[in-house]
């Protein structure tokens, strides 16, 4: 049975081998009820050593993603993880949670197996910034954009400039798409890590104001 699990696992798909993984990952966290509560911390027991030695291997082989709460996720450069993967929550506590839920549409569209939806990734992560914006300013029509011209000053300058040609940038290749023109992962990870900056920036402005 050991020598058939390895050849299943040696000549499928790559992608798949990712689906194992979070399937083993579903079966090492079961609710609680189904065992009794020694079983039950044994297996969480399990459950991170098994996530800490995939996210090594992970790791070692330079492989872009990471398992995180069962799920294997898109992994980026260090300042990218500390802004991007927090700043769901965080939007989310200061009363944002359709901006939120964008951000980790844009992280799980990064994620997506076997090729991540690059245009996805650049919708989300400026719908969540367009949500702050809105949000901030109480217009519901404002694009981050016009955000920027209307409202001067709530992204310091020249900060305010560069968020402004990246929204084109995301629009452009977000939302317009052209033969020919799509972006590449580098541009959509610097893309969604400046709208996650920036969103986070502008709802700790919007939560102070409440």
């Amino acid at each position: 049975m050991s020598r058939e699990v390895n050849d299943l696992l040696l000549y499928c798909d790559w992608n798949l081998v990712f689906d194992i993984i979070e399937d083993i990952a579903s079966v090492l966290s079961p609710p609680s009820y189904f065992f009794s509560p020694m079983l039950h911390n044994e297996l969480k027991s399990n459950r991170a050593t098994f996530h800490k030695m995939i996210n090594r291997v992970l790791q070692q082989e330079g492989i872009g993603l990471q398992l995180v709460d069962g799920k294997v996720t898109f992994r980026g450069e260090e300042p990218f993880e500390a802004i991007a993967h927090k700043a769901p929550s965080q939007l989310e506590d200061a009363g944002l949670p359709t901006a939120g839920n964008h951000l980790r549409e844009a992280i799980r569209d990064l994620s997506k197996r076997p090729t991540p939806d690059l245009t996805g990734a650049l919708h989300h992560s400026y719908a969540a910034l367009e949500c702050v914006a809105r949000a901030v300013s109480g217009d519901e029509k404002l694009t981050p954009g016009d955000f920027v011209k209307r409202h001067y000053g709530e992204i310091p300058p020249p900060l305010d400039k560069a968020v402004e040609k990246l929204w084109g940038f995301a629009s452009d290749k977000g939302r317009h798409s052209r033969e020919g023109q799509e972006p590449n992962l580098a541009e959509v990870q610097l893309a969604v890590h400046v709208a996650a900056s920036v969103a986070t920036y502008l709802s700790i402005r919007f939560k102070e104001s409440k």
